[in-house]
């Protein structure tokens, strides 16, 4: 994460708690949905499947999530190849934070963002967070993390079925958690 600035790295934390995989295996780098390790991972790996990614059924769900940031695999390869100029990149901790924080970047600079009938304002810039205006910004990651709660669906996910955990409030919480120390280590 050394390419990142503080703020991008504290959020890229709180996402990984958000989606539950904070110190899971390799800090969550080299597991999938239902935090099922992808073997033999490491700097070169690439994800398996040729046009998803992994593929894990848990119940009666399956879903392509993988990495620290649980990645669908068409958005893997779809940002890789935009991002890095690489079709299907090495799913590596360095292109897991770069493409993370590609996909912060990209949903925090948009004006507005339209989900059905509702216009969500353009988020506060990653400099001008505070408790009062997190919410914002989380409503601007939702659509790509369904862990992040939804403050114009009641606070359940984006897509209604895949509720977060957490408020906004406990998200922001970690999220000034992990900048303290980001802050600490400069």
């Amino acid at each position: 994460m050394d390419n990142l600035n503080n703020q991008q790295k504290a959020i890229l934390d709180m996402i990984s708690y958000a989606e539950g995989t904070a110190g899971v295996s390799k800090n969550g780098y080299d597991v999938t949905f239902n935090f099922y390790k992808i073997p033999n991972w490491d700097i070169n790996y690439k994800l398996g499947h040729q046009d998803s990614g992994w593929k894990v059924t848990s119940g009666n769900i399956t879903s392509t999530a993988a990495g620290r940031y649980q990645f669908l695999g068409f958005k893997w390869k779809e940002i890789s190849k935009k991002i890095l100029k690489i079709n299907n990149a090495p799913f590596n901790r360095d292109n897991q934070n770069i493409l993370g924080a590609a996909l912060i970047d990209g949903r925090n600079k948009r004006q507005v963002l339209r989900k059905g009938k509702v216009i969500i304002p353009k988020p506060p810039s990653l400099d001008e967070l505070s408790k009062d205006n997190f919410h914002l910004f989380l409503d601007s990651i939702a659509p790509e993390w369904a862990s992040i709660p939804f403050s114009l669906n009641g606070g359940s996910g984006f897509f209604g079925k895949q509720n977060g955990k957490y408020t906004s409030d406990e998200l922001y919480k970690i999220y000034e958690e992990s900048l303290k120390k980001y802050i600490i280590r400069s």
